[in-house]
């Protein structure tokens, strides 16, 4: 390696950024909704190939109780579990492809740690803490953490700040995921998946009720395997493979007397390669350029060969296990009030090794494991009052994150060690409430909710190889929901809100200075207007939803690299005050009993109003992981078959998005913009199989095999080159369903 000292130096403290970048009663009645809505979906006319021209009836939980879709007062956006699998849905990173508005992004070139972004909130690198938050059965999920696509009930995508009745404190929004429960009837299957890359997916679950209407217990399990895609010439092996594995078992138990208790344990885990970063772009005077001087030849000799052939000096892999408890006790004293507590606990760890630079040159790797657990509970009082005109929530929520095992990291820059050990303690206390008041009697349909909610956070952060005092700090702050909102008629819904959102501050535990060490909170007033309508029109049946946002946000996390005695050092600063503001439409249209159309749409205008930076005035940058546009088409045909309840259906998916930053920093960072794209998945079914509960069907996802970019590591401004890694390639495959 050529090099001086003093780029040697250079390298060396630019580690803290390159290390940022890697890192009857209510209650009663919902548990009775959420079983009719799992018992819905899973035998609606639709899902045997009938299709019917009436509109189901979507129950979700967006307040904490279930309602119709069609009557909440915000932005949701609900996925049935048929749904996702008729849309080929796999995993985390697809579900952005069915959802106007959010974006999901990968960290560390992995596809199973994610960072959700919405209406331009995301996670800033580094100690922030994400502005979308992801829950599993009512539980907050630990940020590396995410629940397999598994027997699922359906997936909730509620857009904007979730700061009141929620667990965890988001600016962006929040994703449910919420499995099968157990149900009365003794009932299953079994799915078969095999297709190209060698893919081998078994899937299944049993559903056993032990005592009728008592007692009742499901369990399910997953295995999926596939070859990677990707050869790296250096060992000659392929990376990007898949070897998971999911189980999961829960018991409801619903004795007399109002007492309900749901129990469910999810686990899973992962051992494969890791993912693939590419070298793409490198600057020709910064710090890599000058170590190696080939290296400017190396970037054009790959991106003429393309993302699925590289050249990488590191042996990458990635092994996890997750585990998820999840106890809900409900207690009915009177029709009129309940009480329900939700105990929480998962346990995440992963040991994985990352090839940053994604080159044969020695100049970013690093091995990292995590070990954390995560203790929350959540006790609920539910009433109603004055004849059901007044309905009732309040409660208190708590939440502890600590480590379970050791936390530390073996960076190597430019061929130095840079060992680093941390241990970071969470805790997090609210009481909230909200109270929705039917005014009837002022105009029949119009409807006033209020809510509010008070947070203490509580962050420690302690480096144990420095020896150093931990640092610790404390955040509060006030909450608030309001909505007004008007079922004009059964079919058509109006409303109007305002929220206010918080998102905890946190710790810069790599800054030399003591004013650098801490960043505040960041908050964001909003204010959002809809309309939901179900119609007919000439024996049409459709349904249209759309949203009008606007979005004021003060003390924005945003990443930066800052200028300290001469070393550059990665931080994140409360830089930014900007305005986000946008639009999201969907719509559903079924023109006759063979034919269902749907689309969405979301435009997203997000800009800077002030943020200062050390690479100068920064308010031209662009919302990192905020496409402006998002558009998907869906067309399904079904033809009935002479064979009872028997069907052939056709599906195909169209999904555009506009480019994005990978990068906050990005007025002086070109190489962290990645490209839009086109993708378009097919699906052809035979449900139903001579009358039986069979099914067989081919599909099809990134036909067109577009090349993507899926995450990145925009480290052009830093190191002197950008690295990034590719979403999957055309799959195809066939799938066979068994029911019982």
């Amino acid at each position: 390696m050529q090099g001086s000292k003093s780029l040697m130096r250079l390298g060396v403290s630019a580690l803290p950024i390159v290390l940022t970048c890697m890192a009857a009663s209510p209650a009663v009645a919902e548990e009775n909704a959420l079983v009719r809505a799992g018992a819905s979906e899973k035998s609606s006319d639709s899902a045997r190939g009938k299709a019917p021209i009436a509109l189901e009836d979507i129950v979700v939980t967006a307040r904490r109780r279930a309602e119709s879709l069609q009557t909440v007062p915000l932005s949701v956006t609900a996925i049935s579990a048929e749904a996702l699998v008729a849309a080929g849905v796999k995993n985390i990173i697809d579900l952005q492809f069915h959802t106007p508005e959010l974006t999901v992004v990968g960290g560390g070139g992995s596809r199973n740690q994610v960072t959700y972004a919405m209406r331009g909130q995301t996670q800033a690198y580094g100690g922030a803490l994400p502005g979308v938050a992801s829950y599993f059965a009512d539980m907050p999920i630990i940020n590396q953490g995410s629940p397999p696509f598994l027997d699922l009930q359906n997936v909730q995508v509620l857009k904007g700040p979730q700061g009141t009745l929620f667990g965890r404190n988001t600016t962006g929004g929040a994703v449910l995921f919420a499995p099968q429960r157990p149900t009365s009837e003794l009932d299953g299957y079994v799915m078969l998946k095999a297709g190209n890359y060698n893919l081998r997916h078994a899937e299944g679950a049993v559903n056993i009720p032990i005592v009728p209407d008592v007692l009742a217990v499901r369990f399910a399990g997953q295995r999926i395997k596939r070859d990677g895609y990707t050869l790296n010439l250096t060992t000659g092996k392929h990376r990007d493979n898949v070897n998971s594995y999911a189980y999961r078992g829960s018991v409801l138990f619903t004795p007399a007397g109002g007492f309900s208790d749901y129990l469910v344990v999810d686990g899973s885990g992962a051992d494969d390669s890791g993912g693939t970063f590419m070298m793409n772009a490198v600057r020709p005077n910064s710090i890599v350029a000058l170590v190696y001087p080939d290296i400017v030849q190396y970037v054009q000799t790959q991106n003429a060969r393309g993302p699925r052939i590289i050249e990488s000096d590191v042996t990458t892999s990635n092994r996890q296990h997750q585990l998820i408890v999840v106890n809900t006790a409900t207690y009915e004293f009177t029709p009129n009030f309940s009480l329900r507590d939700i105990f929480g606990y998962q346990r995440f760890s992963q040991k994985f090794v990352t090839d940053q630079d994604g080159s044969p040159f020695n100049i970013l790797w690093f091995p990292l494991q995590m070990h954390t657990k995560l203790i929350t509970n959540e006790f609920q009082a539910f009433g109603t009052a004055f004849d059901g005109k007044l309905n009732l929530i309040t409660g208190f929520y708590y939440e502890k994150s600590s480590p379970s095992g050791a936390n530390s990291s073996q960076a190597r820059v430019f061929g130095g060690p840079f060992p680093s050990s941390a241990s970071r303690h969470e805790t997090s206390k609210a009481i909230y409430g909200q109270a929705t008041y039917d005014l009837g009697d002022f105009l029949s349909g119009l409807k006033f909710t209020a809510g509010g909610r008070y947070t203490w956070d509580y962050r420690k952060y302690a480096d144990l190889l420095a020896g150093t005092l931990p640092l610790t700090a404390r955040f509060t702050a006030p909450t608030y929901n309001f909505s007004l909102d008007y079922r004009i008629d059964p079919n058509l819904f109006v409303y109007a809100a305002t929220r206010r959102g918080y998102k905890s501050g946190g710790f810069n535990p790599t800054s030399p200075v003591p004013e650098l060490a801490k960043f505040q909170p960041e908050y964001i007033t909003d204010y959002e207007v809809g309309v939901k309508a179900d119609w007919r029109i000439a024996g049409v049946a459709g349904r249209t939803n759309l949203t009008l946002y606007t979005g004021s946000y003060t003390d924005v996390q945003k990443s930066q690299t800052v200028s300290v005695n001469g070393e550059l050092v990665g931080a994140t600063l409360n830089a930014a005050k900007g305005t986000v503001r946008g639009v999201d439409f969907e719509t559903t249209v079924n023109p006759t009993t063979w034919l269902n159309l749907s689309a969405f749409y979301s435009y997203t205008d997000a800009f800077y109003k002030k943020f200062p930076s050390s690479e100068g005035n920064a308010v031209d940058s662009e919302f990192s992981n905020t496409p402006k546009t998002k558009i998907g088409l869906t067309g399904e045909i079904k033809a009935p078959l002479s064979d009872k309840d028997s069907a052939v259906s056709f599906r195909a998916i169209y999904y555009h998005q506009s480019y994005q930053y990978l990068w906050d920093l990005n007025f002086n960072n070109p190489e962290s913009r990645a490209p839009g794209y086109d993708l378009v998945n097919l699906r052809a079914e035979w449900s139903r199989i001579g009358g039986k509960p069979l099914s067989l069907a081919l599909f099809g996802s990134n036909i067109l095999n577009a090349k993507y970019v899926q995450q990145g590591n925009p480290l052009a401004t830093v190191l002197g080159f950008n690295s990034v890694a590719y979403g999957d390639p055309r799959m195809y495959g066939a799938e066979l369903r068994f029911e019982f």
